[in-house]
């Protein structure tokens, strides 16, 4: 068997996107840099109306010596060769 770990990431609270926005609205009002506050209101729009894709990403941490192949069949029965294809060259 092979031992292995799944780290999801975390997904960002409406407070931590609170945080973010009021943090870089202080930065962008400290620095004298033209174009600060236009640049803090696009970044801070995109922070907002984006969707928090977390959900979508995993991490599976495995053994240095364990191949590809038998992750693939033990853990996650890959049937696309495609797939396997492409994790082949990686």
């Amino acid at each position: 068997a092979i031992s292995s770990r799944r780290r999801a990431f975390a997904e960002r609270t409406v407070g931590d996107k609170l945080q973010s926005s009021l943090v870089t609205l202080a930065a962008a009002a400290v620095v004298p840099v033209p174009g600060s506050s236009e640049l803090w209101l696009a970044s801070t729009a995109a922070l907002w109306l984006s969707s928090d894709q977390a959900w979508q990403h995993v991490v599976y941490e495995h053994p240095r010596d364990t191949d590809t192949e038998s992750v693939l069949k033990n853990q996650f029965q890959c049937s696309s060769l495609k797939a396997q294809e492409a994790l082949a060259t990686w």
